[in-house]
């Protein structure tokens, strides 16, 4: 059946699908991706319907095949419609979704839902491929321009924490605070990476400054940072104080 749909061969390939007796999720996918690299839409999204009917379980990789036909007949409709699906499916958080939604709307030139998905945490370097390949394709030069920067912002975010991490392990405080307050992009990770080194090397109240710090910033302390701070309130002894952290969390 595979030989067939990648030749082309899609009726074959449906009539050999139809008489299979047992079909499993690959065997759908096979068979789904074949209609969508064929150009016919409406048959793949009649096919999803039917996989959804008979109780197969819809994962990203799906999601993101149906989300190709959707930019591949402009229907910005239905692409809107899979993602509310994917959110409610709680898939929406795999990046091999996420690139496929954006690289769905960067392609129908939707870029209004193309700056409300920037938002999407713990973005990869096929992400903002994506953005910089919308942009330069509508010519918008500045924007190009203010994505790459922004991208090597990020990225140079990210190793940094690594370093953070490295450095904490390792007992080389002084070196992770350093790198830490040079860090221009600071994400819940690293301040939650900083916290975790000092709470290891006996830090705790350190750990509290940090955590202090953090309030004073636009990031908001997620929940591993907040069971930093109740670890590093037990160690103090301040058990009231603790357990009022633990509440919030």
């Amino acid at each position: 059946m595979e030989v067939y749909a990648r030749n082309g061969r899609v009726p074959l390939a449906r009539r050999l699908f139809e008489e299979m007796p047992l079909r499993d999720v690959v065997t759908w996918m096979s068979l789904l991706s074949s209609y969508v690299s064929a150009g016919d839409s409406p048959e793949a999204f009649h096919l999803f319907c039917q996989m959804r009917a008979e109780g197969l379980e819809v994962n990203q990789v799906t999601m993101a095949v149906l989300l190709r036909a959707c930019y591949g007949s402009e229907d910005k409709v239905a692409g809107c419609q899979l993602q509310a699906f994917a959110n409610k499916a709680g898939l929406q958080s795999h990046e091999l979704l996420q690139n496929s939604i954006l690289s769905m709307f960067s392609r129908l030139t939707c870029f209004e839902e193309v700056m409300k998905f920037v938002i999407i945490q713990n973005r990869s370097i096929a992400s903002w491929n994506i953005l910089l390949s919308s942009y330069s394709f509508i010519g918008d030069v500045s924007k190009v321009v203010k994505c790459y920067r922004k991208m090597r912002l990020e990225i140079d975010s990210v190793l940094r924490a690594t370093l953070v991490d490295f450095y904490t392990k390792c007992g080389e405080l002084k070196s992770a605070v350093m790198l830490h307050d040079e860090c221009q992009v600071k994400s819940n990770t690293i301040w939650s990476i900083i916290m975790w080194g000092l709470i290891q090397n006996g830090e705790f109240l350190e750990a509290v400054n940090v955590f202090e710090r953090m309030q004073k910033s636009v990031i908001k302390p997620c929940k591993d940072a907040l069971r930093a701070l109740v670890v590093t309130y037990t160690n103090l002894g301040a058990l009231l104080l603790g357990r009022g952290v633990h509440n919030l969390m």
